[in-house]
C-alpha cells in the first residue's frame, strides 16, 4: 500500500529556522526513549544543534514579532461566524501565554552554557568522530549512570528550552491549521503560484511516484519543480498529481 509523503518548504529564514528547531527538539525526545548509548550520543548532537542555533540569531526577537501577527490573525478570525469562539478564545491565550513567558526570558539558554558537564563535552562533538570513550571519557560515565537519573537530567535541561520549544511548536501549528490541503496536478513536473502572504509550503505526493518536489521562490512568486528519482537527476516531464497548502 503506497503511501504519502509530506514535504515542508520555508520561504523566509525565520520559518527555515523554526522548522530546524523544531527538528532538533524531536530529536532529542525521541532519544530520550532509548537506553543505549547511541541515543545518548544523539540527544547531545540535537541539544547542542539547539544551542548552536540560539547562539547564531536572535530568534527571541523573530518570534515575538510573529506570534503578534498570529495574535492579529485570531482577532480577524473572530469575525467569522464559522470559528468556534471558544477554540479561538484558547488559541489567543495560548499566544498570549507564549509571548509572557518569552518576554521574561531575555536570553535563551543561558542556563545551559553555563552548565558544567555540557560544556565539558560539547567542543568534541564539533570534531567529527569526536565523542569516542577516550575522547569524552567523562560523557561515558554519564550514559553508564542509572537510567532514570539520565532522564531526569535530560528533562531538566530540555526544561530550560521550554519557552522556545512550546511557543515554536504553537506558531508552526497555527501555520499548518490555518490553511487546507489543494488538490493540483504540475503540468510536465511544474507548477507555479502567487507567493504574497505565505511563508511556508506543505507539498503532498504519493510515495509510489518516482518523483520529489523542490522549490525556489522569492516574496512574490514560488516555483515547485519535481524532479526524478533516477541517478542523472532530470526534471520530471510527466504531469504530477500533489496536494499544496500555502500558509
Amino acid at each position: 500500500m503506497s503511501e504519502s509523503v509530506i514535504y515542508q518548504f520555508p520561504l523566509n529564514e525565520s520559518i527555515r529556522t523554526y522548522l530546524r528547531i523544531e527538528q532538533l527538539f524531536q530529536r532529542c525526545t525521541l532519544a530520550m526513549d532509548y537506553q543505549s548509548e547511541q541515543a545518548g550520543l544523539s540527544f547531545f548532537g540535537a541539544l547542542f544543534d539547539l544551542l548552536e542555533l540560539l547562539e547564531r540569531s536572535d530568534i527571541r526577537q523573530d518570534l515575538l514579532k510573529d506570534l503578534e501577527v498570529q495574535q492579529k490573525t485570531l482577532q480577524r478570525w473572530a469575525e467569522s461566524p464559522d470559528v468556534n469562539p471558544k477554540v479561538l478564545e484558547q488559541l489567543q491565550q495560548k499566544v498570549q501565554d507564549c509571548s509572557g513567558k518569552l518576554k521574561g526570558q531575555v536570553r535563551l539558554a543561558n542556563c545551559l552554557k553555563d552548565d558544567k558537564f555540557l560544556c565539558s563535552i560539547r567542543q568534541r562533538f564539533s570534531i567529527p568522530g569526536g565523542n569516542c570513550c577516550f575522547d569524552v571519557p567523562q560523557l561515558y560515565h554519564w550514559l553508564h549512570r542509572v537510567p532514570e537519573l539520565r532522564r531526569d537530567e535530560m528533562n531538566y535541561w530540555l526544561s530550560q528550552l521550554d519557552a522556545l520549544r512550546a511557543s515554536i511548536s504553537l506558531l508552526m501549528q497555527l501555520l499548518r491549521d490555518g490553511r487546507l490541503f489543494r488538490p493540483l496536478v504540475a503540468r510536465k513536473g511544474f507548477y507555479q503560484d502567487n507567493a504574497e502572504g505565505v511563508q511556508m509550503l506543505r507539498i503532498v505526493c504519493n510515495s509510489d511516484l518516482p518523483v520529489y518536489p523542490t522549490v525556489s521562490g522569492s516574496k512574490h512568486r514560488f516555483t515547485i519543480r519535481f524532479m526524478s528519482t533516477h541517478p542523472d537527476g532530470a526534471a520530471s516531464e510527466a504531469d504530477i498529481p500533489f496536494k499544496l497548502s500555502a500558509s
